[in-house]
């Protein structure tokens, strides 16, 4: 029997594969770098921020690396045992379609030296931590309440890798932290297939009253 399919999902359609997701991926973390650059180029008068390599880079990887693989086993273990992480891995899932892991590679590695340099490489030196830690969970609001769980996740990691160049002074850890959450989860999440059409009902009551119904292809049918 066939692996059920995001479309027989009775969600909306994927992309199909992943190139032009990536494509538009890597225009949009392109310029966001950049604009990260020219910002630190324009306070500063150097365009690398002075975080490259920073005061400790050796601290910063070592603990940038585990803090990342310990968010990536976190991510695993509520995957498994929550309905609304599994609800928001199947959203990422059918956004992708099917994502290689040299394309999941491409797009970790992208978002995270494109974010890094813009918020902790030029706007945290600029305005603080606790302005770049809210700007970067209000970036990654979804479009609509269901997402929230992606908004939380997000901003505690703002703040834990806002953390992290304040403890070692480099955004090499930052950049690190980030892509390695990305890149591991992204694979776990290519794993997963179609998770959405195992669930067969919204994920769990929790998930409904706090953020709403979820429609699925069997609402309405009758018993």
């Amino acid at each position: 029997m066939d692996t059920p399919t995001r479309e027989s999902s009775g969600l909306h359609p994927g992309f199909g594969p992943a190139y032009p997701v990536l494509s538009l991926a890597f225009s949009f973390y392109g310029l966001l770098g950049l604009s990260g650059i020219v910002w630190v180029w324009i306070r500063t008068g150097n365009p690398v921020p002075a975080s490259l390599p920073g005061a400790h880079p050796l601290l910063g990887l070592l603990v940038g690396g585990s803090g990342g693989l310990a968010v990536v086993a976190s991510s695993a273990i509520g995957i498994r045992h929550s309905g609304p992480m599994r609800w928001l891995a199947a959203e990422v899932r059918g956004v992708l379609g099917s994502c290689s892991p040299s394309a999941c590679f491409g797009l970790a590695l992208a978002s995270a030296v494109g974010e890094e340099f813009f918020f902790r490489g030029a706007m945290q030196p600029a305005v603080g931590f606790g302005l770049t830690s809210l700007a970067f969970g209000l970036v990654h609001i979804g479009p609509d309440r269901r997402f929230l769980l992606w908004t939380a996740f997000a901003s505690v990691l703002g703040l834990g890798l806002g953390c992290l160049l304040e403890w070692t002074g480099s955004l090499l850890g930052c950049i690190l932290a980030h892509f390695t959450i990305n890149f591991l989860n992204l694979l776990q999440i290519m794993r997963l297939g179609s998770i959405r059409a195992t669930l067969g009902s919204p994920p769990d009551a929790w998930h409904e009253r706090c953020c709403g119904p979820v429609e699925s292809p069997d609402r309405g049918r009758d018993d």
